[in-house]
Parts: structure tokens; C-alpha cells; sequence
């Protein structure tokens, strides 16, 4: 997945760097950012946020970068940092695919924490057949989940790419 930039509260002054989508601008100014930071990469299928509290809340300003992303054939994932958000009623209106993490794993960058973190989404999986959560790429947090991953077969829990949690599903 591609991470995009969104406003969030307090912005600018919590700033998510260049080409950041914002609330308030033109559709066509957001649609060029977003184009921009699309081509900088291949091979993703599809989105997600990096913050965008302030975004995420305004139908206005995310139906038109939802609808790019439906025509591209691409998914939204959203991340578990946006409490209020709109999202959900944009995609449905489009029938674009949409899945939001449960949980943030690296809110407390340690060890402890992560493998915390990682035996609740653990849980989460066995409850619900399946389970979807993010982090960043802190080193604490790529080798915590490496090694948590080899111990995933012997626990009867299958590791996948977050895409097979769209197979088939509209939202």
C-alpha cells in the first residue's frame, strides 16, 4: 500500500510532509498531489492514510480522491489513528473496497508493547477469522514482528498481504 499524506488537525503546524491532501483545497489541487504521489512508486494496490484526522472528516474533500482511486482500480485501507471519520460513507456511495486496521501496534515504540500488541491481534484474529493492525517502520517495530512472525505456524495462524482481506468484499 501507498502512504498518503492527509491533513490532520493542527495543520500546518503538525505537518505530514509534501504534496499533503487537505480539507480545504481545490478538488483539482488535491487530485494533482495525489497523482504526484502515486507516481513515485508501482506496484501497490491500493492506499492508505498517514494521518488525516482533519481530512477523513470532510465528505467534500474525499469524495473526488476516492473516486480516483475506484477508477484506478486501487483499495483504501485506513489506519486505527482516525477516530471520526467519514470514510466509511464515501466508499460505501462508491463501492469501493475499504478495510481500517483495529489497532496501532507501535503507539509505545518498545518491545514489550509491540508483542503486547501483537498477541491482541492475535486474539482478534482467532475471534474474527481475521484481523488487520499497523505500525510504522521503526526498527523496534520491523524486529518485533519479524520474530513474532516465526512463531505464527506453530500457533496455526497464517501471516497474509493485507490485499486477501479484500478478496471479494465491496467495504
Amino acid at each position: 500500500l501507498l502512504q498518503v499524506p492527509m491533513e490532520p488537525v493542527g495543520y500546518p503546524g503538525v505537518n505530514p510532509g509534501p504534496s499533503t491532501l487537505l480539507s480545504d483545497a481545490k478538488t483539482a489541487d488535491n487530485l494533482t498531489s495525489l497523482k504526484w504521489l502515486m507516481s513515485r512508486f508501482a506496484g501497490y494496490s491500493g492506499i492508505t492514510n498517514y494521518m488525516g484526522s482533519k481530512l477523513l472528516g470532510s465528505d467534500t474533500a474525499l469524495l473526488p480522491i476516492m473516486k480516483e482511486l475506484k477508477t484506478r482500480g486501487l483499495v483504501y485501507l485506513e489506519d486505527a489513528s482516525v477516530s471520526l471519520t467519514v470514510t466509511p460513507q464515501v466508499v460505501a456511495q462508491l463501492k469501493l473496497p475499504m478495510q481500517r486496521a483495529t489497532m496501532v501496534i507501535d503507539g509505545d515504540p518498545t518491545a514489550a508493547a509491540i508483542g503486547a500488541a501483537l498477541e491482541a491481534l492475535e486474539k482478534e484474529a482467532r475471534q474474527n477469522g481475521t484481523a488487520i493492525a499497523t505500525g510504522s517502520g521503526l526498527e523496534v517495530t520491523i524486529e518485533t514482528v519479524a520474530e513474532w512472525a516465526k512463531t505464527l505456524q506453530e500457533k496455526g495462524i497464517l501471516l497474509v498481504p493485507v490485499s486477501a482481506a479484500y478478496k471479494g468484499r465491496a467495504t
